[in-house]
């Protein structure tokens, strides 16, 4: 059994530690014991400990979203991989990397990228432009360059994956409690019997785009998946959903509101559930400001919206 696998040997151990390191209630991003557990498993495969793994690692929609210093670190202790900085500037962050001693090529991110993907007018960019310049050129460079770190995962800085990040690479975006309970976000969703089975909705590519009303379904199932789940959800989430939606309308606000209004009921995603608004952001197929929709996506919202238009004037002739 290799090590990544041996640490199933010792679940009882890993459960334990991730179990008392949740219950001392100072990481507010696991939510559950649960949550906590996988945070451990998923550093214990990397080779890290239970505490780093806390602090170090998040889950974000089932990808594994590493700080800029873990992902250092894991480089710097393996033995085939290693990194060099050539340049780090305000400006420009580049980095060479090395397997088994020979260079295999260079990573950089540029302020001028981080400017195209709408990160640059964000605080944490404003104050550390250098630092937030190598995290995004560190993560790119280890996929690109070291993947064996990771045992085939992808791997994402947490800001990647839509939640904001300080210089050292630890989540400062805040975990939202939805206004609503899960208990009222079912009922609304129309699921009265709270053991209703829903399988995880994949977005079947055979059959899009969606029409409309097929769409809305989905949506909604997708929904009821998150509520079940207990998904975390961040205060970017609603940011990137909006910022995307108003994209696709070429920058229309009013078109935004309408569809969202047809498809779940809220014009804002500010009103919406935090479960609706991650459910709509699995439809658009992006959690990253800097990733656009796809194209698949933006012809339904387009296709729908036109369906939201001919309700409301069904209505207004009653």
């Amino acid at each position: 059994m290799n090590d990544s696998l041996a640490i199933y040997k010792e679940f009882d151990n890993v459960q334990r530690a991730a179990t008392a390191l949740y219950k001392s209630g100072y990481f507010k991003d696991a939510t559950s014991e649960a949550q906590a557990i996988v945070k451990v498993m998923a550093g214990a495969e990397l080779g890290l400990p239970p505490f780093a793994s806390m602090t170090g690692i998040n889950i974000i929609q089932g990808k594994p979203a590493l700080g800029s210093n873990v992902i250092a670190t894991l480089v710097k202790n393996d033995a085939r991989y290693d990194y060099r900085i050539k340049s780090c500037t305000n400006t420009e962050c580049e980095l060479v990397w090395f397997e088994n001693g020979k260079e295999v090529g260079a990573s950089t991110f540029t302020i001028a990228e981080a400017a195209t993907a709408g990160l640059s007018n964000k605080d944490n960019w404003k104050k550390y432009p250098s630092d937030m310049l190598f995290a995004r050129a560190i993560s790119r460079g280890a996929r690109r360059y070291a993947p064996g770190i990771f045992g085939g995962s992808p791997v994402y800085t947490p800001e990647e994956l839509g939640a904001d990040e300080d210089e050292d690479g630890y989540i400062v975006d805040a975990v939202v409690k939805d206004y609503k309970t899960a208990d009222d976000i079912l009922h609304d969703l129309g699921y009265e019997d709270k053991d209703t089975k829903v399988e995880d909705p994949a977005w079947d590519p055979n059959r899009r785009p969606y029409p409309p009303e097929v769409l809305k379904e989905r949506i909604t199932e997708r929904t009821y998946y998150h509520v079940k789940k207990d998904t975390v959800y961040f205060e970017s989430h609603g940011k990137i959903l909006a910022k995307h939606l108003t994209t696709t309308f070429d920058g229309d606000n009013t078109k935004r509101y309408e569809l969202c209004k047809w498809l779940v009921g809220e014009t804002s995603t500010k009103k919406m559930s935090g479960a609706t608004v991650l459910a709509m952001l699995d439809w658009l197929g992006t959690q990253n400001f800097d990733v656009p929709p796809s194209q698949d996506a933006i012809n339904e919202a387009k296709t729908a919206h036109a369906a939201a238009l001919k309700a409301e004037g069904q209505q207004e002739l009653l």
